[in-house]
C-alpha cells in the first residue's frame, strides 16, 4: 500500500443504522462525512442528508477532474490525519497518490451574503475544526495521458483520534484523450496583473524574485488553458481603477522634458516586455499577445497619459494627452513604427494585438486613425466591441454577455467574421448571473464555456487573474463584487488556486469534449451511410447542451455533470464504439478456483492434496482496510467439481467466542454474534443485490441465507442450501479450520462452467465482547466499514479448468 500522510482537521460520521449486530461497526453521531458535488459552494453551515462516502466520476485521458468532500463535527476537533491510499499490489487499478492533490478550501468573508464562503484551496489543513462547522476537502485528480481505459480506485482515509473513516474514489477513464491545455481549441483570455504579484510578495517589481514567482503563475495559467499574454505598452492603461498603478512593460525614455516636435528623441526599452512574453511563451501561452493600450480604459474617457523616464534627471514624468490632440498623435507616431520593427525582429508581429477595453466608437475612430497611419500591420483586439463599426473586421473580438440574448444578431456577426479571427464573450461586474464572484454558485463557472460552445464562440475573456486589492484577505470586495478582480490568491511560492478557477477549468475541458464531438459529426456528414445516424446524434447533442445550461424556473440548478456524462456517450456513439455502462461492482480482487474431477465430504482437514495445490488468498484487516489484525489472519482457498464449489478457511484466533452446549446440526439464527467464517457468493452477478450467505462457527454451527436486498426483509431464513461443512480446532496452534461444500444447483445454477466468473466475498467475525471490541474482517474491503452486506464490493471468483 502506498500512502501519503496529510494532516487534516476533520472527522467522519458513521450514522447508517445497523443491519445485523455482528456485521456492522457502531455509529457515532458526533461526526458526519459526505461527498459533496463539485458544483456546490459550501459554507461553514453546510450539511447533507446524504452521507454516502463514495464518489464515482468519469474522465478522459489527460483530463483533470475535481471531487469535493465535506466533513462536519458537533465538537471542536484536533488533531486529525488524512492520507491517500493507492492499491499497488492487487488486481484493482489505482492512481499513484502523487496524481491526486488534496487541498482544503479556506473561508473568506463576503459582504454580499454577509457570511463566509469557501474559495481558496490551501495545501495545508486548518489548525482546527470548530464545533458545528463544515470543512470541505477538494481533490484534484490528474489523469495521465497514458492511462489505460479502466476504473481506478483510490481511497482518502481520515483519522480523528480513535475514529477512522474512508472516502472511496472511483474514476472511470474512458478511451478518449483530451489535448494538452495549451493545444486545446478553447480560447481563454484572462488578463494578468504582474504588479500585484510583486506587491503581495513584498519583492521589488521586475526583480529576480518577482520573475521566479511569475514563472509559477504562468504554469498555473497554462494548466488551466490560458491562451493570451497580457502586456502593457502605456503607463497605467486602466487609470489605477483597482487602487494600484499598472506599470508599462515598455519603458519610454526621453532626454529631459518632452517638448512637442521632439518626439524623435524618444527611446523605447523592451527588456521587461520581452522577458514577460518569453516567460509566458516558454510556459505554453503562445496564441496571442495583447498590448494595452493607446488610450486609457475602460469607459468614455479620451485620456492617454504618456509616462516616460527623464534620462537627464532620472525622474518619471507624465504628459497628459487626449485622443486627437497633437501630443497624442506625435507620441504614438514615434512609438508604433519602432514597436512594429521590434515585433518583427522577435517574430511576434502576427500574434500581437493592440487591445482596447470597452471604448465607445467616437474615441476608437481617433485611435484607429493613428494606428492606420503609423502601424497598419498591427491587429486590434476589442473587448466589449460588439457595437463597434469594426466588429466584423477586428482581429480579436470579445462581445458582451448581454449580447448573447440576441442569438440571431450574434450569428450574423459570426458569419461576417468567419476566417477573420476569434470571437469570444466576457462577463465582468455584470451580469449578476452567470458569473464567477465569490458568492456565485460553482456551476456558473463551469457553465461559461458551455455557453461559448452553444453560441459558436471561440472562448471567454475576463479581467482579471490576480488583480488583488490591498487587504484582500480581510476585504475581497473593491468597487465591484467580491471576487470580480481575481481567480487565484497570493501564495508564498506561487498562486493559491480557487474553487472557481478549478470549475472554470472543468468547463473548458467540457468544451473540448463538445468540440471533439462536433468534429466527429462533421465527418459523419461526409459519409452518406452515416448521415442519418449523425443527424440523430446531433439532435441529441443540442438537447443535452440546452438542458444542461438552461436554468429551470423552479429548481434553477443546471446539472452539468449529468450533461457531460451524456455527451461522453454521444461521442462514443459518433465514434462507432458505444460505451457499456460501468459495472456496479467496485472491487476487482480475485481468487482462482481450480477444477477437480473428484470431490469429498468435508471433515475440516486441510492437509488434502487438493488444498496444497489450491490458490490461497489472505486477509488480516478490518472490513474498511484500515486496521490490521495479524492475530486473526485468515486464509481462504477454493476448488470446484461439476456440481459443487468447495471452500477452505484457516483462521487464527486468540480466544474462541462460540455458543456453548448447542446442537450444531441445527441452523443457528444470529450466528454472526459469535466467531464465524462467512462466504457471500453471487453466481448471477447481473443481479447485484441477490446473493447467498454461508456461515460456519468453530464448533461447526451454521446458517445459510438467501439474500435479496431489494426486498424487506432482505434475508430469507426459510431457504436451505443443504451445504455441508466441518471444522477442526487446533488449540495449541490457535488456529481453527473449516471446509464447506456447496451444491450449486441450490443457488439457481445448474452447473459450473469453466472460465465463469462469479462475485464473492469472504468474512470473519472474531473475538469476545460487544461489537466495539470484536474484529469484523473482509477479504474485499468495504470502505464505509459499517456492514458486510455491500454486494458492490464483492470480488471475483474465476473457475478454471487446467
Amino acid at each position: 500500500m502506498q500512502t501519503r500522510q496529510i494532516i487534516l482537521f476533520i472527522a467522519f460520521c458513521l450514522v447508517t443504522p445497523l443491519a445485523t449486530a455482528a456485521q456492522t461497526a457502531p455509529p457515532d453521531a458526533t461526526f458526519s462525512a459526505w461527498v459533496a458535488g463539485v458544483e456546490k459552494r459550501l459554507t461553514p453551515a453546510s450539511f447533507s442528508r446524504d452521507l454516502r462516502t463514495t464518489a464515482k466520476v468519469e474522465a478522459f485521458r489527460n483530463e483533470v477532474v475535481s471531487v469535493q468532500l465535506a466533513v462536519r463535527s458537533t465538537e471542536p476537533l484536533e488533531p486529525f490525519e488524512a492520507s491517500c491510499s493507492a492499491n499497488t499490489g492487487g488486481a484493482e487499478r489505482s492512481f499513484p497518490c502523487e496524481q491526486i492533490e488534496i487541498r482544503y478550501p479556506g473561508f473568506i468573508l463576503v459582504d454580499e451574503t454577509e457570511g463566509y464562503v469557501y474559495d481558496p484551496l490551501f495545501e495545508k489543513p486548518p489548525e482546527r475544526l470548530p464545533a458545528n462547522s463544515t470543512q470541505p476537502v477538494w481533490l484534484t485528480i490528474h489523469v495521465p495521458k497514458t492511462a489505460e481505459p479502466d476504473v481506478y480506485h483510490d481511497t482518502i482515509q481520515v483519522r480523528a483520534g480513535s475514529q477512522a473513516a474512508s472516502f472511496d474514489i472511483y474514476v472511470r477513464v474512458l478511451d478518449f484523450t483530451l489535448p494538452d491545455p495549451s493545444d486545446g481549441s478553447f480560447y481563454l483570455n484572462i488578463w494578468q496583473d504582474p504588479e500585484a504579484v510583486a506587491r503581495y510578495a513584498h519583492v521589488p517589481l521586475w526583480s529576480e524574485e518577482h520573475w521566479k514567482l511569475l514563472e509559477a503563475y504562468a504554469r498555473d495559467l497554462v494548466a488551466h488553458g490560458q491562451k493570451s499574454i497580457t502586456t502593457s505598452i502605456l503607463h497605467d492603461p486602466w487609470r489605477t481603477q483597482t487602487g494600484n498603478v499598472y506599470p508599462s512593460m515598455v519603458e519610454w525614455r526621453f532626454p529631459g522634458t518632452w517638448r512637442l516636435g521632439e518626439e524623435g528623441k524618444f527611446q523605447f526599452d523592451y527588456t521587461v516586455f520581452d522577458r514577460y512574453v518569453e516567460l509566458m511563451m516558454k510556459a505554453g501561452v503562445q496564441k496571442t499577445i495583447h498590448c494595452y493600450s493607446l488610450v486609457d480604459g475602460p469607459g468614455h474617457s479620451p485620456d492617454c497619459d504618456i509616462g516616460y523616464r527623464d534620462t537627464k534627471t532620472g525622474l518619471f514624468r507624465i504628459r497628459h494627452t487626449t485622443v486627437g490632440d497633437d501630443w497624442y498623435g506625435k507620441a504614438w507616431a514615434a512609438f508604433l513604427p519602432n514597436f512594429v520593427r521590434h515585433l518583427k525582429e522577435k517574430s511576434w508581429l502576427e500574434k500581437t494585438y493592440i487591445g482596447f477595453d470597452e471604448k465607445p466608437q467616437e474615441i476608437l475612430n481617433g485611435v484607429l486613425a493613428v494606428l492606420k497611419t503609423s502601424a497598419p500591420g498591427l491587429k486590434i483586439a476589442l473587448a466589449g466591441g460588439s457595437s463597434s463599426q469594426q466588429s466584423a473586421a477586428v482581429g480579436d473580438l470579445t462581445i458582451y454577455y448581454d449580447d448573447l440574448a440576441r442569438p440571431a444578431i450574434v450569428q450574423r456577426l459570426l458569419e461576417k467574421r468567419r476566417g477573420v479571427g476569434p470571437t469570444t464573450f466576457y462577463t465582468a461586474c455584470a451580469p449578476y448571473s452567470p458569473n464567477v464572484f465569490l458568492y456565485s454558485p460553482l456551476w456558473e463557472a463551469r457553465m461559461l464555456p458551455w455557453i461559448a460552445w452553444r453560441q459558436g464562440l471561440a472562448g471567454y475573456l475576463r479581467w482579471a487573474y490576480e488583480t488583488w486589492p490591498d487587504g484582500l484577505w480581510k476585504q475581497p470586495r473593491f468597487r465591484w463584487h467580491s471576487g470580480d478582480m481575481f481567480f487565484v490568491y497570493p501564495g508564498e511560492r506561487g498562486p493559491i488556486s480557487s474553487t472557481r478557477w478549478e470549475m472554470l477549468r472543468q468547463g473548458i475541458q467540457d468544451y473540448e469534449v463538445l468540440t471533439l464531438l462536433e468534429k466527429q459529426l462533421e465527418e459523419l456528414k461526409k459519409q452518406p451511410a452515416k448521415v442519418n445516424a449523425g443527424g440523430k446524434i446531433e439532435k441529441s447533442l443540442r438537447e443535452v447542451v440546452g438542458s444542461g445550461i438552461e436554468r429551470d424556473d423552479c429548481e434553477n440548478i443546471p446539472d452539468l455533470g449529468a450533461a457531460r456524462l451524456k455527451i461522453n456517450r454521444l461521442l462514443a456513439d459518433a465514434m462507432g464504439k458505444p460505451m457499456t455502462e460501468p459495472s456496479p461492482y467496485t472491487s476487482n480482487v480475485r481468487i482462482q478456483s481450480r477444477f477437480s474431477p473428484e470431490g469429498f465430504t468435508p471433515d475440516g482437514n486441510l492437509d488434502k492434496e487438493v488444498w496444497r495445490q489450491a490458490e490461497w488468498v489472505r486477509f488480516a484487516h478490518d472490513m474498511s482496510g484500515q486496521k490490521s489484525f495479524p492475530e486473526a489472519a485468515t486464509e481462504v482457498a477454493s476448488f470446484w467439481t461439476a456440481n459443487y464449489v468447495y471452500f477452505a478457511f484457516r483462521c487464527k484466533y486468540t480466544t474462541l467466542n462460540i455458543y456453548e452446549g448447542e446442537d450444531p446440526a441445527k441452523e443457528r439464527w444470529e450466528l454472526w454474534n459469535r466467531d464465524v467464517a462467512e462466504v457471500f457468493i453471487n453466481p448471477e452477478p447481473e443481479r447485484v443485490n441477490h446473493y447467498y450467505e454461508f456461515e460456519v462457527a468453530p464448533n461447526n454451527q451454521w446458517i445459510d441465507l438467501e439474500i435479496d436486498k431489494d426486498k424487506d426483509p432482505f434475508n430469507d431464513t426459510g431457504w436451505d442450501s443443504h451445504f455441508e461443512h466441518a471444522t477442526r480446532v487446533d488449540e495449541m496452534g490457535k488456529v481453527w479450520t473449516c471446509e464447506m461444500r456447496i451444491p450449486v444447483s441450490t443457488m439457481n445454477v445448474p452447473h459450473i462452467n469453466a472460465d465463469a466468473e462469479w462475485r464473492i466475498n469472504f468474512y470473519r467475525a472474531d473475538g469476545p465482547g460487544g461489537d466495539s471490541q470484536r474484529r469484523f474482517m473482509s477479504w474485499s474491503t468495504i470502505l464505509e466499514g459499517r456492514t458486510f452486506h455491500v454486494p458492490t464490493r464483492f470480488g471475483i471468483i474465476r473457475f478454471v479448468k487446467q
